[in-house]
């Protein structure tokens, strides 16, 4: 004898941050702080990902502090 459980079936969620402009945008944000972590010096985006985690680090970042 099997058991079968069955969950409540849920509708997508009706996200509009893949629809649109949405990712243009995110792209754009994204080769922007590419761009910024290489002008830093950083031959790698992860490791300059990793030091700049506080909002002061990132100001630091784009000469903004």
């Amino acid at each position: 004898m099997a058991i079968v459980l069955s969950a409540p079936v849920e509708a997508e969620p009706h996200s509009t941050s893949r629809t649109s402009n949405g990712p243009a945008n995110l792209a754009t944000i994204r080769a922007a702080v590419i761009a910024a972590i290489k002008d830093a010096g950083y031959l790698h985006v992860p490791e300059g990902r990793r030091d700049h985690t506080t909002p002061a680090e990132t100001l630091r970042l784009h000469d903004l502090d």
